[in-house]
């Protein structure tokens, strides 16, 4: 059987005081993000609380913006004119990105998506990511020689290492990027229309980002498609891409358009995933299925559209 996955955010993710707070330290001068470093290695030997929000649900995935620079200036993500970066002493370094999976992996973080801006640009990505997979190998080589088995069984390294890209130049970089240890890999796509891409993209690419998602079907054994939705400019897309994931393997997600800084955002190109679910039902009636939500799952709900059946 052949299917397409579906997935679509409902809410807003929230998070305990304390991680809140965390990832609010995240996003601040790296001087902090150094303070912070420290005083999580502080309580390494007596606090490995995993993270906890107030409904009670454990996380354990840590999105990690590795840059604030894209190469496309998308209709619902960033104006024309691109927006102020900040200075580059204000970034975190590799070395203290892969310290800081080190810590959140200690509290059970097992799986890190790497985004941006564009991730691809950022010249150390390969570097970056073998450093991530390379420090938890060795600290589970390390356990598993002084420690033994049943511990080594116990203990939750990173699991998953994703990629959100949009794909303009990931083609390249992505062969050596699943040899340093990355797992999974995300592509934005919000048209199949080459014309239609130049105008909610704001820049050419149409045929490169098509090029990279055949080969990262080649390399991974799912790539998932991230598509969002406006009504009158790509909303008569949607039937489209769930074709598209026909006897490939791809997922698609309908991302929810939503405001955003520099965005415009408009009410009138809103719409909601209840709508999409009707746009696809209309087309696959009764062939719709929702599938079962992850334990800790808060941002999306999942469906299957059986397409055919193969022996």
């Amino acid at each position: 059987m052949s299917f397409s996955r579906l997935s679509v955010p409902t809410n807003l993710w929230r998070t305990s005081r304390r991680f809140q707070s965390v990832l609010q330290e995240l996003k601040s001068r790296r001087d902090t993000i150094r303070a912070l470093i420290t005083e999580i290695e502080r309580e390494k030997g007596t606090t490995k609380r995993p993270f906890t929000d107030t409904h009670g649900r454990v996380h354990n995935y840590l999105r990690i913006s590795l840059t604030e620079k894209c190469n496309l200036r998308c209709l619902y993500c960033m104006p024309e004119e691109g927006v102020t970066l900040s200075p580059s002493k204000n970034l975190l370094t590799s070395d203290e990105i892969v310290k800081l999976v080190e810590i959140f992996a200690s509290h059970g973080i097992d799986k890190i998506r790497l985004t941006g801006g564009e991730p691809s640009i950022r010249e150390d990505i390969v570097e970056l990511v073998g450093g991530i997979f390379r420090a938890v190998q060795a600290k589970l080589s390390k356990l598993k020689r002084s420690a033994g088995l049943e511990r080594i069984r116990n203990v939750r390294g990173i699991k998953d290492i994703g990629l959100t890209s949009n794909g303009i130049i990931l083609t390249k970089k992505l062969r050596q990027l699943k040899d340093a240890g990355l797992t999974k890999v995300n592509i934005s796509l919000d048209t199949l229309d080459p014309r239609k891409f130049m105008l909610m993209t704001r820049r050419n690419g149409f045929a490169k980002v098509m090029k990279c998602i055949d080969l990262a079907e080649t390399l991974f054994p799912m790539v998932k498609i991230n598509t969002v939705v406006m009504r009158s400019i790509n909303d008569d897309e949607v039937n489209d891409f769930v074709e598209l994931t026909k006897d490939r393997r791809l997922d698609v997600r309908f991302i929810e358009y939503m405001p955003f800084g520099g965005n415009h955002f408009s009410t009138k190109k809103f719409i909601d995933y209840k709508t999409l679910l009707v746009t696809i039902n209309e087309k696959y009636d009764g062939l719709v299925q929702r599938l079962q939500d992850a334990p800790n799952d808060t941002t999306k709900v999942c469906f299957r559209v059986d397409t055919m059946f193969t022996t």
